[in-house]
């Protein structure tokens, strides 16, 4: 009896179109041994980067070359380590017998629950990509899974009302110039493509958005977007007029609702009127009546009488 085992692909290596961006390493996936910890191992790709020159270069050229490029099991170990430093585990590596019980148990990273905490300790904005599933019917009848038209879904920015708190030592800010202020304040984009397959999900790291999406967004607001081959001339000064403005907005946008509403801020600031807003029961909402109340006062009439350096000014009640 001969026994075949086949080892199921993880999500991500087991789709046909990523296989391109892996390949010109614009899209990174780790073969781990610990799948359920891809989050913190797609983070090591921070806290040990890659220049872009060790992302070009082949595997032979490295003998030659000074660049440094981390193996799969540096960025595991790496991954290992930025979990402990989360969830604040005792022990330095997977050989402990705690950590080791804890990744055996540990179901995976919630970014519903957990996603604002993690851009708060690591000062990063996390920045989720999708991609669009498009069923196509076979020739034999069967519905095959197609992946494409890659996309920004959502942005996780750490709280800003907490600002002062107290950030891990792994802190991945930009702080090229220490002369620039305006560079120590702007936080790295943790960019990561999460992708599902049936009941699997998983996480890889993206070192080149514009290449995956085929747009350029904006670095600031992240929602002003232009096609990356696009030879139209207008659209690209627009884009470079926008990120100026946008820098200088510091990335607020201004929204308009879709219906008017009156400007009336000591009824919209009202703690009442917004919960009752907030569950939708405004008919309940009884506004205090203000009356307006006038006080007259008698002043004199003042008359002059005379003009030049010695008027004479008299007041008559």
């Amino acid at each position: 009896m001969v026994v075949v085992v086949y080892r199921y692909p993880l999500t991500g290596k087991a789709i046909p179109e990523l296989q391109k961006y892996i390949k010109r390493r614009e899209v990174h996936f780790i073969d781990s041994q610990y799948p359920n910890n891809c989050v913190f191992e797609a983070l090591s790709f921070l806290s040990l980067p890659e220049t872009a020159r060790a992302r070009r270069q082949i595997a032979s050229d490295f003998e030659k070359s000074k660049e440094k490029r981390y193996k799969d099991h540096d960025r595991v170990a790496e991954g290992v380590k930025l979990m402990i430093q989360y969830y604040s585990l005792q022990g330095n590596s997977a050989k402990c017998k705690n950590i080791q019980k804890f990744i055996k148990e540990y179901q995976g990273f919630d970014f519903v629950t957990d996603g604002k905490k993690l851009a708060k300790l690591f000062n990063i904005n996390i920045c989720i990509y999708a991609c669009k599933e498009i069923p196509i019917q076979s020739d034999q009848g069967d519905t095959i899974t197609t992946y494409d038209q890659f996309y920004l879904d959502q942005i996780i920015e750490p709280n800003k009302d907490n600002a002062d708190a107290t950030l891990l030592p792994t802190s991945f800010a930009q702080s090229d110039d220490d002369d620039d202020d305006e560079n120590k304040s702007q936080l790295q984009d943790f960019n990561i493509l999460l992708l599902q397959l049936k009941n699997n999900s998983h996480v890889l790291f993206i070192s080149d958005p514009e290449a995956l999406t085929g747009y350029r967004n904006c670095p600031f607001c992240k929602q002003h977007s232009v096609p990356v081959k696009n030879k139209n001339r207008h659209a690209q000064r627009d884009f470079e007029r926008h990120v100026a403005k946008c820098q200088q907005n510091k990335g607020k946008q201004v929204i308009l609702l879709k219906s008017l509403s009156p400007f009336a801020p000591h009824i919209f600031g009202n703690k009442t009127y917004q919960y009752l807003m907030a569950y939708e029961r405004l008919d309940e909402f009884k506004p205090t009546r203000y009356f307006i109340t006038y006080d007259f006062e008698t002043v004199p009439r003042i008359i002059n009488q005379g003009y030049g350096s010695k008027s004479v000014v008299n007041g008559i009640e």
